[in-house]
C-alpha cells in the first residue's frame, strides 16, 4: 500500500508528461490510490502530517472524493490538541474552507468540514483569531442554511460556531455583522423537542450577545424559543441553566427585549427554574443574573416580580449559598433593581427580612468591592420605606455601610453607594439619626468629601446625609461642627456655584448644624459663611427653596454679633429684601426672611441701611399678605420693633407707611397670643419713642386700647407689662388728647397693677414712673384719678426699693410732681406718707445731678402749699437740701428760681422754719440768687417772696438781712422792674418786714430806698401805702415805738403756687 507522500510524488512526476493521454491515466490512478489511503487513514486513525493532506487537497480541490475523504480525516484527527495547533500553522482552515465553497449542495464534505472546523476552533484561540479572519462563519453558516433540516449538520454547525465565538469579541462581531443568530434561532425552532441542539443554541447565543452590537439586534423570537425550551424541557439542569444564562445576556441593556420578556412573562419560567433547582449553585447564579437584567430599568416588569414574590426565591438562593460571592452579588443587583422606584416591592422586600440577607452579604465579603457597593444600593433603595429604614435601624445596618466606606474609602462607587444608602437610613427617622451620630458617620461623609471633592454626585450626596444626620440633633450638630463639616459643605458651594442641588442642600445642611449651635464664634467668623449663601441667593434668585433656605441660615446666622456685622457689610439685606419681592406669597420664605431681618436688625448700622432700603415695606407687604398667619405676624412685629429701635429715620419711615396700623390689625387678629402682643408692643414703644406724629397717629388710631388690652390680658407677662409701659409713656408724651383719652380709659390702673406686680422689676418701674408723668402733665384729671388710686404709694414704693438708681428717683420726682400739681388733697396724702423723705434722700443721694435736683425742688414748692407738710418738712430739715442744690448749681437759672420758690412757702406762716432758715443762712443763698441773675423777673420774683417770710416776725433774721445788705438787692429788683407790679409789691413787702421795729432803717435811708417806694407809690395809685401801712413814715421816723403800733400789719403774702 503505498503512502501519501508516495503517491504524491508520482503524481508530481506524472504532471512533468507531455502526453495528456498518460496524464489522464495517471490521474485517475492517483486518485484511486489517494482514495484507499485515506480510508485507511481514516479507519485507523493514523495520524497524518495536516501540510501532507493540505498537499492532497490542494490539487484535487475539485474532486468530491478528496475533499470529502480529507475533511473526514481532518475530522477525525482534529480532536488531538497538538494536531489542532498544527493544522493552524499550516493554516489547513484555507483548505477546509475551499471544500466547502467548491461543494455546497454535498452534504457530506458539510459535515465533516463543519466537524473538521469545530475541532479546530476548540480550545484554540488563535486558530479562531485565523478562522475569524477567513470569515468562516459565513462558510458554516451557508452549511446550516442549505441542510437547515439536518440535524447532525445543524448540530456540528452550533458547536463550531460555539467555539469560533468564545474568547473572541471580534468573531462575535463579525458574527453579529452577518446576523448569525437568525441560524442559530432557526435551528432552535426546528429542532425545539431535541435537547441538544436547543442547549448548543443557547450557548451560542449567550456568547454571540456578549457583544453590546449584537445584543441590539435580538429578537422576540428568541425570548419565545427559551419560553418554550424552559417549558418542553422544565426538569433539565442544563437547559434551565443556559437558558437563564442567555435571558441574563440578552434582557442586559436592551429595553425592548426586557419589555417583551415582560410580556411573555418569563420571570415566572425562571423562578420555576429557581425552585426547581434551588440546591444547584451555578442555576441560582444564573438565574439571579436573569432577574437582574429583567428589572433593570423596567417598571412594569419589577411590579410584575412583585406580584410574583421573586423576592422570596432571591432571598432563598442568597440565604441558601450565603458563601457564594457570584449569587450574593447578582442577588444584591436583582434586589437593588426591585426596589427601586416600587414601593409596594419595598414594603413586601421589608415584610420578608430581606434587610438581613443583603446585610448577611456585606458581612461575609468585606473586602469584596463589587458587593459592598451593590449592597449599600441596594439598601438605598430599601429604606425608602419608613419601616424598612427603622429594621435597618434595629439591627444595626449602618455599622456594615460605614464598615465598607472605611473598607474602601478610594474607591468611588462604593463611597457613592454608602452614602446614599445612609442619606435614605436616616432621612425621616429620628432614631436612625441618634444611631449615625452615636457612631460618628458624619466624620466617614465628610471623609468622602475630602477623598472625592470635584465629583458631584458624592458632594450632593454627602451634603443629603449630612443635612439628614443633622436634622432635629443638637448633640450632632456640635459634633459636626467639632470636626469643621462645615468647611467640607462650604467647599462644596465654592467647588460647584452653579449647581442647584449642591447649593441647596448646602445651604440645608449649614441650617441644620448651626441651628442653635452658635458656640464657636471663631469659627464661624473665619469661614466667612455668609458670603457663600450670599453667592447662592444671587446664582438662583428665581429658586424658591434655595432661597427660603438661605433665608432660614441667615436667620441663624446672624445671632452671632460678628456676623450681623458681616452680613451688614456684604449688604445681606438686599438679597433677602429681593427674596421676600420675587416670592411675595411663599409662607415658609416670608416667615425665614423676616426672622433673618429681625436678627439681622440688631445691629445700629444694619438699621441704618434697611431704612435706607425700606425694607420694612416688604415686612408690612408680608404681614397684610398673611394677615392670619401667626409666626409671619410674631416675627414680622419683633422686625418692626428691631428696625424702630434707636432710629429716628426708620420711625419717621414707620409713621409714613402707616405701619401702627398693620401692628393694630394683628394684636387684634391675635389678641390672645402672648408673643404676638409682646411683639407688637415692643414694636409700638419704638415707634413711638421721640416721634410726636407717629403717637398722634397711633392716638388717633385707638392704640392705647389695644396696649390696655395686652396688658389686662397678660398681666403676669413682665416683657408684655414693660414695652406697654414704654409705648404709653411714648404716646402720651407733649399729647393731650392721647393723655385725655389714657385718662377715659383709666390706664392708670394698667400701670398701677404693673409697678405692683412687678415692683422689683426696675425697667418696668422706670417706664411705669415715666408713663405716669405723661399721663398726669397737664390734665387735672388725670390728676385727681391718680390721687384717687393713691398712685403715690406705688411711686414711693419705687423710690424706696430702687433708691441708687438714678432714672427711678427722676422719673418718681417728676411723676410726683405732676401728680400733686393742682391736687390739695393729694398734696395731702403725699404728705402724710412722708414722700419727702424720699425726696430728700433723692437730693442726697444725687447731689450733683442737675435733674433730679430740679425735679425735687418743683416737688417740694408744691409740696410745702400745706401747712403740715411745710411742718414735716421743717423737722426734716428740708431747707438744707435746698441750699445745697442753690450752692451745687449757682449759675443755673431754674434751680435758684424753684428753690427760691420752695423756700417762700417753706417759710410761710412757720417761726420754726423761718428760724431754721435764718440759723442756715438762707437769705445768703437768695441774695446770691437776685445778684446772679438781676435782671431775670422770675427769680427776682421768687426772691423777694421768700425774703418777706424769711423775715416776718423773725429780728434775727431781719438783722442778718441787714447785716448782708440785702436790702441793696431788693432795691435793684425796684430799679430793673419799675414796672412790674408784683416785683415792687414783693419788694415793698420784704422792706416793711426788714424794717420792722426799726431794725436796718438807717440802711435804707442811705440807699435812698424811700425813693423807689415812692415811685411805686406814684405808679400803682398809692396802693402801695394801703397796703403796708404808712411805709415811708416807717423810713422817716426815728421813734421805735411806732413799730408796735403796725406790728399786726407785717407783710405776709400768700403762698406760691403754679
Amino acid at each position: 500500500m503505498l503512502s501519501l507522500e508516495s503517491i504524491l510524488d508520482f503524481y508530481a512526476s506524472v504532471e512533468e508528461s507531455e502526453n495528456e493521454q498518460e496524464n489522464t491515466v495517471a490521474q485517475q490512478f492517483v486518485v484511486r490510490e489517494l482514495v484507499m489511503a485515506l480510508e485507511i487513514i481514516i479507519e485507523k486513525s493514523t495520524l497524518v502530517n495536516p501540510r501532507i493532506l493540505q498537499k492532497v487537497m490542494k490539487p484535487f480541490s475539485s474532486v468530491e472524493v478528496i475533499q470529502r475523504l480529507c475533511c473526514q480525516a481532518l475530522s477525525i484527527l482534529m480532536v488531538t490538541v497538538d494536531y489542532r495547533k498544527h493544522g493552524g500553522d499550516v493554516n489547513i482552515h484555507c483548505n477546509i474552507q475551499q471544500a466547502l465553497e467548491q461543494f455546497p449542495t454535498i452534504k457530506d464534505i458539510q459535515l465533516y468540514g463543519l466537524t473538521a472546523l469545530f475541532y479546530f476552533f476548540l480550545d484554540n484561540d488563535e486558530n479562531k483569531g485565523k478562522g475569524g479572519d477567513l470569515n468562516l462563519h459565513l462558510n458554516i453558516q451557508k452549511a446550516m442554511l442549505s441542510f437547515c433540516a439536518d440535524k447532525p449538520i445543524q448540530e456540528v454547525g452550533c458547536r463550531a460556531l460555539l467555539q469560533f465565538f468564545q474568547n473572541n469579541d471580534n468573531n462575535r462581531k463579525k458574527g453579529g455583522d452577518a446576523d448569525l443568530y437568525q441560524v442559530i434561532e432557526e435551528a432552535i425552532e426546528t429542532f425545539s423537542k431535541d435537547k441538544e441542539i436547543q442547549l448548543l443554541g443557547f450557548r451560542i447565543l449567550h456568547v454571540y450577545f456578549c457583544n453590546e452590537v449584537n445584543k441590539k439586534k435580538g429578537d422576540v423570537c428568541i425570548l419565545y424559543c427559551i419560553q418554550s425550551a424552559m417549558e418542553v424541557f422544565s426538569t433539565d439542569k442544563a437547559i434551565q441553566l443556559w437558558s437563564c444564562r442567555l435571558l441574563g445576556t440578552i434582557l442586559s441593556d436592551n429595553d425592548e427585549n426586557k419589555t417583551n420578556a415582560g410580556q411573555f412573562r418569563l420571570h415566572l419560567n425562571i423562578q420555576k427554574a429557581m425552585s426547581q433547582f434551588s440546591s444547584n449553585k451555578v442555576v441560582q447564579q444564573a438565574c439571579c443574573r436573569a432577574l437582574h437584567a429583567f428589572f433593570s430599568d423596567n417598571e412594569d416588569n419589577k411590579q410584575k416580580g412583585g406580584d410574583a414574590n421573586l423576592h422570596l426565591n432571591i432571598q432563598t438562593a442568597m440565604n441558601t449559598f450565603p458563601h457564594d460571592k457570584e449569587i450574593q452579588l447578582f442577588s444584591c443587583r436583582a434586589l437593588n433593581d426591585f426596589f427601586c422606584n416600587n414601593e409596594s416591592n419595598c414594603v413586601k422586600g421589608g415584610d420578608s427580612d430581606l434587610h438581613l440577607s443583603i446585610q448577611s452579604a456585606l458581612e461575609q465579603f468585606r473586602t469584596d468591592k463589587s458587593i459592598q457597593h451593590i449592597a449599600c444600593l441596594a439598601l438605598s433603595n430599601f429604606f425608602c420605606n419608613n419601616d424598612n429604614r427603622k429594621k435597618g435601624g434595629d439591627i444595626s445596618v449602618h455599622i456594615d455601610i460605614r464598615s465598607a466606606m472605611e473598607q474602601f474609602p478610594k474607591d468611588r462607587a462604593i463611597q457613592h453607594s454608602s452614602t446614599c444608602a445612609l442619606v435614605r437610613f436616616m432621612s425621616g427617622n429620628d432614631g436612625n439619626r441618634v444611631l449615625g451620630g452615636s457612631f460618628h458617620l458624619h466624620l466617614n461623609i465628610q471623609k468622602a468629601m475630602d477623598q472625592f471633592p470635584l465629583d458631584l454626585e458624592i458632594q450632593s450626596l454627602c451634603c443629603r446625609a449630612l443635612n439628614n444626620l443633622f436634622c432635629q440633633n443638637q448633640n450632632h450638630r456640635k459634633k459636626g461642627l467639632d470636626s469643621n463639616v462645615h468647611l467640607n459643605i462650604q467647599n462644596a458651594m465654592k467647588q460647584f456655584p452653579t449647581i442647584k442641588d449642591i447649593q441647596s442642600l448646602s445651604c440645608r445642611v449649614l441650617n441644620n448644624l448651626f441651628c442653635s449651635n452658635w458656640n464657636n464664634d471663631k469659627k464661624l467668623s473665619d469661614c466667612n459663611l455668609h458670603l457663600d449663601i450670599q453667592n447662592a441667593m444671587k446664582e438662583f434668585p428665581l429658586n424658591k427653596t434655595i432661597q427660603q433656605v438661605c433665608c432660614a441660615f441667615l436667620d441663624k446666622i446672624f445671632v452671632n454679633v460678628e456676623y450681623r456685622r458681616k452680613g451688614g457689610e456684604s449688604n445681606l439685606h438686599l438679597d433677602i429684601q429681593k427674596a421676600m419681592k420675587v416670592f411675595p406669597t411663599d409662607k415658609k420664605l416670608q416667615q425665614a426672611s423676616c426672622r433673618a431681618t429681625n436678627n439681622f436688625l440688631s445691629n445700629n448700622d444694619n438699621k441704618k441701611k434697611c431704612g435706607e432700603a425700606n425694607l420694612h415695606a416688604n415686612i408690612q407687604c408680608a404681614m397684610k399678605k398673611f394677615p392670619k398667619d401667626k409666626p409671619i405676624q410674631e416675627v414680622s412685629c419683633r422686625a418692626l420693633a428691631a428696625f424702630f429701635s434707636d432710629n429716628e429715620d426708620n420711625k419717621r419711615k414707620g409713621g409714613d407707611s402707616l405701619l401702627q396700623l398693620t401692628i393694630r390689625n394683628t394684636m387684634d387678629e391675635f389678641p390672645c397670643d402672648v408673643k404676638i402682643q409682646l411683639a407688637s408692643c415692643r414694636a409700638l414703644s419704638n415707634l413711638f419713642c421721640d416721634n410726636e406724629r407717629n403717637c398722634t397717629i397711633g392716638g388717633d388710631s385707638d392704640l392705647h386700647l389695644y396696649i390696655k388690652n395686652a396688658m389686662e390680658r397678660f398681666p403676669l407677662n413682665k416683657d408684655i407689662q414693660l414695652s406697654s409701659c414704654r409705648a404709653l409713656n411714648s404716646l402720651f408724651w407733649n399729647n393731650e388728647i392721647n393723655r385725655k383719652k389714657g385718662g377715659d380709659l383709666n390706664i392708670h390702673l394698667n400701670i398701677q397693677k404693673a409697678m405692683t406686680e412687678f415692683n422689683l422689676e426696675m425697667p418696668i418701674v422706670l417706664s411705669s414712673c415715666h408713663a405716669l408723668n405723661n399721663l398726669f402733665n397737664n390734665n387735672d384729671t388725670n390728676r385727681n384719678k391718680g390721687g384717687d388710686e393713691l398712685l403715690y404709694l406705688n411711686i414711693k414704693s419705687a423710690m424706696n426699693t430702687f433708691p441708687e438708681e438714678r432714672a427711678i428717683q427722676l422719673s418718681s420726682c417728676l411723676a410726683l410732681n405732676n401728680l400733686i400739681c393742682t391736687n390739695v388733697k393729694t398734696r395731702k396724702n403725699v404728705g402724710d406718707c412722708e414722700l419727702h423723705r424720699n425726696i430728700q434722700i433723692a437730693m442726697e443721694r444725687f447731689p450733683t445731678d442737675k435733674c433730679i435736683q430740679q425735679a425735687s425742688l418743683d416737688f417740694l414748692k408744691l409740696f410745702f402749699n400745706n401747712n403740715d407738710n411745710q411742718e414735716k418738712a421743717g423737722d426734716s430739715n428740708m431747707h438744707l437740701n435746698i441750699q445745697s442744690a442753690m450752692q451745687e448749681f449757682p449759675t443755673d437759672r431754674s434751680i435758684q428760681q424753684s428753690s427760691c420758690h420752695a423756700l417762700a412757702n417753706f417759710f410761710y406762716k412757720n417761726e420754726s422754719n423761718r428760724r431754721k432758715g435764718g440759723d442756715s443762712d438762707l437769705h445768703l443763698n437768695i441774695q446770691h440768687a437776685m445778684k446772679q441773675f438781676p435782671v431775670n423777673k422770675e427769680i427776682q420774683l421768687a426772691s423777694c417772696n421768700a425774703l418777706i417770710h424769711l423775715f416776718c416776725y423773725n429780728i434775727d433774721n431781719q438783722k442778718k438781712g441787714g447785716a448782708a445788705n440785702l436790702h441793696l438787692n431788693v432795691q435793684r429788683a425796684m430799679e430793673n422792674f419799675p414796672t412790674e407790679k408784683d416785683i415792687q409789691l414783693a419788694s415793698c413787702g420784704v422792706l416793711n418786714n426788714f424794717f420792722s421795729k426799726n431794725n436796718n432803717r438807717n440802711k435804707g435811708l442811705e440807699s435812698n430806698l424811700n425813693v423807689n417806694i415812692q415811685k411805686a407809690k406814684q405808679l400803682f395809685d398809692e396802693r402801695i401805702c394801703q397796703q403796708f401801712w404808712g411805709l415811708e413814715n416807717l423810713l422817716k421816723r426815728d421813734d421805735d415805738n411806732h413799730y408796735e403800733k403796725t406790728s399786726d400789719h407785717a407783710y405776709k403774702p400768700k403762698r406760691f403756687c403754679l
